[in-house]
C-alpha cells in the first residue's frame, strides 16, 4: 500500500463532527487533507433544520462554498458510525472508522493545526462539549498509515 496512491473521501457520517469543528469556527479543517468530503444528506438535514442551532448556519454556508470539494450524499448506508468520521480508501474498498479526536490529532502530528485541544477549547468556549474517544488506535495498522498519509495531503509516500 505504501507504493501506491491513495484516493479517498472523507464521509462525515453524523452531525456530532459537522457541529463540532462549525461552533470552534473550524470547519475549514475537514479540507485540509485535500480529499473530497462528503456528508450524507440525512446529516446536513438534521444539523442545518433548525438554523438557531449551534452551528447550523456556518455548516449550511459552509456546503455552500465548498460545492467543489464538499457533497451531500444521498445514501444512508454511512450513518452506520454515529458521530464517526470515515475515510473511505477507494483503491482497497475498505472504509476505516475515526472520530473527531482521531481526525484532529492526525493534523496536529501532521503539523497541518496547531492543537487539537485549542479546537477543543474553543468548541467548549461556544457551548459544546464534544467526546474525546478515540478509535482510529483500535485500528489495523494498515489503516492507520492510510490515514497518516491523508493527514499529510493524501499522496503516497
Amino acid at each position: 500500500m505504501a507504493d501506491e496512491a491513495l484516493f479517498a473521501k472523507l464521509i462525515v457520517s453524523d452531525t456530532g463532527p459537522l457541529i463540532t469543528l462549525a461552533a470552534a469556527d473550524s470547519l475549514d479543517y475537514r479540507l485540509y487533507p485535500g480529499i473530497p468530503v462528503c456528508v450524507p444528506d440525512a446529516a446536513l438535514y438534521e444539523a442545518t433544520v433548525r438554523s438557531d442551532a449551534l452551528g447550523a448556519q456556518s455548516i449550511a454556508d459552509w456546503v455552500q462554498k465548498h460545492t467543489e470539494r464538499a457533497c451531500c450524499i444521498r445514501d444512508g448506508r454511512y450513518r452506520v458510525l454515529r458521530g464517526a468520521l470515515i475515510l473511505t480508501v477507494e483503491d482497497r474498498a475498505r472504509m476505516i472508522p475515526m472520530t473527531t479526536r482521531d481526525f484532529l490529532l492526525g493534523l496536529e502530528e501532521a503539523h497541518r493545526i496547531n492543537s487539537a485541544d485549542e479546537v477543543y477549547r474553543n468548541t467548549e468556549d461556544a457551548g459544546r462539549f464534544d467526546s474525546r474517544r478515540r478509535v482510529l488506535l483500535e485500528q489495523h495498522e494498515q489503516a492507520r498509515a492510510a490515514v497518516e498519509r491523508m493527514m499529510r495531503g493524501g499522496t503516497a509516500t
